[in-house]
């Protein structure tokens, strides 16, 4: 009978290729079960926290006036879900009102930038599992309505720093 010929002088792949081909796939298999299943990370999240400030470009920006104010008071109601009435604070987000700020809201653009932008990640460590994300523009429907809150805020808190004119 024909039997195959098994004498062949082909060595086949080096047994050191085969450690470093299957042992950088069990290292990569087990860093993304590690970073993605057990620490919860999200690379969008990450890039988008540290870049916000950066990303988001000052558009619409309307003149203040007492009009705007009025306007910005009226929409007002859609940050108290999270903020708490009067603003001072709820369970799922911080005070406005006051002058302790956990991210940077210090000027009128800078408080428009993270607004626009919204807050992912960052209100859990402060306010625990009932923190939610802000979402972009915090519920309110354009840039321009953001402005209007800004310039409210500004107006009932003293820690806000008014745009030059």
């Amino acid at each position: 009978m024909n039997q195959p010929d098994n004498s062949s002088n082909d060595p086949g792949v080096p047994s050191w290729l085969l450690i470093l081909f299957f042992g950088s796939l069990v290292l990569g298999l087990g860093y993304g079960v590690f970073i993605h299943g057990f620490l919860n990370y999200d690379h969008q999240v990450a890039f988008r926290s540290k870049s916000a400030a950066y990303v988001v470009a000052v558009e619409d920006k309307i003149k203040r006036s007492p009009a705007a104010v009025a306007a910005g008071k009226s929409l007002i109601g859609r940050c108290a879900a999270c903020h708490g009435v009067g603003l001072k604070g709820g369970p799922a987000a911080p005070n406005l009102v006051d002058g302790k700020w956990l991210h940077d809201g210090r000027t009128e653009t800078s408080l428009y930038r993270l607004i626009a932008a919204g807050v992912i990640g960052k209100s859990k460590r402060k306010f625990g599992a009932k923190a939610m994300d802000m979402p972009a523009r915090g519920l309110l429907g354009s840039n321009a309505d953001v402005w209007r809150v800004v310039y409210y805020l500004s107006s009932v808190n003293p820690s806000i720093k008014k745009d030059a004119k």
